[in-house]
């Protein structure tokens, strides 16, 4: 499958488009989450998470971690960031999946 990236104008086109930000109230912890039928109007394509990844040092700081990365250098841990949910929001993101799910099968079906 090929990757695909969303501009911000495909991602609001989105047919569903929810928000989750973190317990904390933090907007650098948050994501997006987007559902969208293809061209044929089936629900074929990978649901879309949209992460923001924080940005904790000023700009002069991420002088060198940007190079590295431009050179292609890769931490053995990876990039990561958490994203703490509320009770409601759990709720909220298991509907969208159960619903995401329920999509893809009426597809599979046809």
């Amino acid at each position: 499958m090929k990757k695909k990236f969303l501009t911000y104008e495909e991602l609001e086109k989105m047919d569903v488009l929810e928000y989750f930000e973190c317990d904390c109230h933090s907007s650098k912890h948050s994501f997006t989450f987007g559902d969208s039928p293809d061209i044929e109007g089936n629900f074929t394509d990978p649901v879309y998470l949209h992460i923001h990844m924080a940005q904790y040092m000023p700009w002069y700081k991420r002088i060198v971690p940007a190079i590295r990365y431009i050179l292609g250098h890769k931490s053995k841990y990876g990039d990561w960031d958490s994203v703490l949910l509320k009770q409601n929001d759990l709720e909220r993101l298991r509907n969208l999946l159960d619903q995401a799910i329920e999509r893809r099968s009426k597809n599979d079906g046809k």
